[in-house]
């Protein structure tokens, strides 16, 4: 190996490294509060907490035109864009957060979406420009103000005041938000320039953001804010189990965008998923008991939820690939069979297994996802190669 093919691959371990700082060490902070939360409130009450987070997270996809994924695919590309989204996400989350508030009569979920569109923003330029360590810097910051802000405003307002402290700690995001507004001009027909890939990479956020939050909106009319709670731990433990799958990606996507394929790291990262998804299939018995009392009805669900890291960890290694090619239809299509999965899982196999069969509607979502994305990826390198 010569001494720039050596270089090349320390600096790659080192944005790694970077990357893996801020998501693994900030999901471990963020875990921290939310399992510390989860101690001292009742079921129903961090069901009705996730159901107040899907709102205001799904109100942001909606409202988030410039798509973090756009973001991180243009700013690599060094189209100038930045400051267009910005405004017209920041109009939209606008009109979304008093819609909110008229609907729901819910400020703290309003102010969680504008700040929630804020921190996407400004880490979709972070990525984009592959300013890995500052991008980690920032996280963990922001991770440790949860902590130290959503603890605080629990024990000074209650449940009612942990979605105002989640919100205040992406305050962070704002000054660096400015100046990358500032840094570009708007440039409205730069929309009518790239509109083919904006609107489908929109699209793409916005089924993205339907399979993320539909299980938060749907599961609390099917069986109840209880139900939700319980569903809600096994998905927070999903959550700190993909977080190395989706360090991954960040750091794959502006590199595929740029056109340097990492296979050999993402398929490593497959083979760590099923480690992973093992022990806790194993482990999750003997530690929700003793961690998590009130939850033990959880444990069934965390053990098939943990097993879709794998074939969601598939996933995110070929939407990688498919985002930096600009191939979104394919990433859409994929995304919306798994919707669709989902949802209608949810109605036969919820109805009649009650909150394991909402698990494992979740686990065979995941599974039709990722058959789906590797017969793509399979029929587009065939294309490639003739």
């Amino acid at each position: 190996m010569d001494k720039k093919s050596l270089k090349k691959k320390i600096l790659s371990l080192k944005d790694i490294g970077a990357l893996g700082i801020a998501d693994i060490g900030g999901k471990a902070v963020s875990s921290i509060f939310w399992f510390y939360i989860i101690t001292l409130m009742s079921v129903r009450d961090y069901g009705i907490i996730n159901f107040n987070f899907g709102v205001a997270s799904f109100a942001q996809t909606i409202a988030l035109i410039g798509s973090t994924n756009a973001l991180t695919v243009y700013v690599s590309k060094n189209v100038k864009i930045q400051s267009t989204f910005f405004v017209i996400s920041l109009i939209c989350g606008s009109v979304s957060a008093f819609a909110i508030f008229f609907i729901f009569q819910r400020v703290d979920t309003a102010f969680l979406l504008i700040m929630l569109i804020i921190g996407e923003s400004t880490s979709g330029i972070l990525l984009g420009k592959k300013e890995f360590r500052k991008y980690s810097i920032y996280n963990i910051i922001q991770k440790v103000l949860l902590v130290a802000i959503g603890i605080g405003f629990f024990y000074a307002f209650g449940v009612n005041g942990i979605i105002y402290g989640i919100a205040c700690s992406y305050l962070v995001f704002i000054p660096m938000f400015y100046v990358y507004f500032r840094e570009t001009k708007i440039d409205f027909s730069l929309l009518k320039t790239n509109k083919e890939f904006i609107v489908s990479s929109y699209f793409l956020m916005l089924v993205s953001g339907v399979r993320r939050d539909i299980d938060k909106l749907i599961v609390p009319l099917l069986l109840g804010f209880t139900a939700l709670g319980n569903y809600a731990l096994a998905l927070q433990v999903y959550a700190v189990l993909m977080t190395m799958s989706m360090t991954f990606y960040k750091y794959t996507l502006p590199h595929d965008a740029s056109g340097n394929e990492n296979r050999k790291i993402k398929q490593m990262m497959i083979l760590a998923t099923v480690v992973i998804s093992g022990g806790v299939f194993l482990l999750a018995p003997i530690i929700i008991p003793h961690a998590f009392p009130k939850f033990t009805k959880s444990i069934e669900m965390i053990q098939i939820i943990s097993l879709s890291i794998i074939p969601a960890t598939i996933n995110l290694m070929h939407f990688s690939r498919f985002m930096g090619l600009e191939k979104t239809r394919i990433v859409i299509t994929t995304i919306l069979l798994q919707v669709a999965t989902l949802i209608i899982g949810f109605i036969i196999l919820g109805t009649f297994f009650n909150v394991l069969g909402i698990a494992m509607s979740f686990l065979l979502s995941a599974i039709v996802s990722s058959a789906c994305s590797s017969y793509f990826d399979r029929i587009l390198r065939k294309t490639e190669a003739q």
